[in-house]
């Protein structure tokens, strides 16, 4: 499977002191608020735990590159290294950010089919790379559109399209195709890919396609069934077509029309100073991660430590069901696909 390249994938979910029903409930309405001011930039002092800047990114890109990796390699996540716990809360406001504070980056890069985890040092532009054999890390935008394009031009997949009425180039370019990971499990295809001395575990993934006409908010909606494709990533292209027989395509109806769910929320009035917000009693730093998405770190309630550290561990859904058209699908949602594109932009009152 993929997104587990690295150790750091797995977070803990709640680390510190206990607390009451209605504080729980606050606090979970603390953790949603974090996702309010995912877009906002920062303009305050500095924290530890802050994101990656844009000249840290930078930096750190230009690090990678010095440790030997080609201009074909591929950054599939990069991230803050956190300074050990003990480190942050000792830490006060406007205190220099150097010694065991001092700012430091994670990748994950893949090139040649091999993954590596990459330590940087962003004061000294120094970075530590370490191969983890067998694994795979999670999937980037640009695999998605290859994905699709393998598929829409195999003669076998078009000819599936064709038994559902799908038989025109226009009509297949109007199709949403969504991509998944594939594992390894009644999956031989995944394992052949050890030519010329390349490892022996392929990038492959399951491809299958919707009709989204007719649709708005739900792209799924319209399921073109028993059609999957299984795509070679490094290959870009398809290993075989999987049509266990027609099924009509739904008509076109919106399946997820949720105006009638929407009512107006009470004004949330914060004090937002950079990546920390103070909301009554409550304060809290955020940041976006590119794995688990939001997290909420040193969560204070009138003074109190309440929570050193939230964030979504991982969302596992195994569908269990052993039709060949789903006995594939155990989704694995923040290793393999990130949280980090979740948050949706939010407009400040006026």
């Amino acid at each position: 499977m993929f997104g587990r390249a690295t150790s750091r994938g797995t977070r803990a979910g709640a680390r510190g002191r206990a607390f009451g029903t209605t504080r729980h409930c606050e606090l979970r309405a603390a953790l949603v608020a974090a996702l309010l001011f995912a877009s906002f930039p920062s303009l305050a002092a500095p924290h530890p735990l802050d994101p990656l800047s844009a000249s840290e990114i930078r930096a750190a890109q230009a690090a990678i590159r010095r440790a030997g990796f080609t201009p074909e390699a591929r950054i599939h996540s990069l991230e803050v290294l956190e300074p050990a716990k003990a480190a942050v809360q000792n830490w006060r406001t406007g205190q220099p950010i150097t010694g065991p504070l001092a700012r430091r980056a994670f990748a994950v890069v893949r090139e040649e089919r091999r993954t590596y985890e990459v330590t940087i040092e962003l004061g000294a532009g120094t970075a530590q790379r370490t191969e983890v054999p067998g694994v795979q890390p999670m999937l980037l935008p640009e695999e998605y559109g290859k994905a699709r394009e393998a598929v829409l031009a195999d003669a076998g997949f078009q000819r599936g399209l064709a038994a559902r009425g799908i038989t025109t180039a226009a009509a297949r370019n109007r199709l949403f195709c969504w991509t998944s990971t594939a594992g390894t499990f009644f999956n031989e295809e995944a394992r052949g890919g050890g030519a010329g001395g390349a490892p022996a575990l392929r990038r492959v993934v399951q491809v299958q396609c919707t009709e989204p006409s007719g649709t708005v908010l739900n792209p799924y909606a319209r399921p073109i069934t028993g059609l999957t494709a299984l795509v070679d990533l490094d290959a870009v292209g398809v290993l075989s077509v999987l049509d266990t027989g027609a099924v009509a395509v739904p008509p076109p109806q919106e399946f997820d029309d949720n105006t009638a769910r929407r009512s107006t929320s009470r004004p949330f009035a914060a004090e937002i100073d950079g990546q920390t917000v103070r909301w009554g009693d409550w304060s809290f730093h955020w940041r976006v991660d590119p794995r688990v998405g939001p997290i909420v770190s040193v969560v204070q309630f009138a003074g109190r430590s309440i929570l050193f550290q939230g964030a979504l561990s991982e969302i596992f859904v195994p569908y269990m069901d052993p039709d060949p058209e789903w006995h594939w699908r155990t989704f694995l949602d923040a290793g393999e696909y990130g949280f980090d594109h979740v948050p949706t932009q939010q407009a400040a009152e006026r």
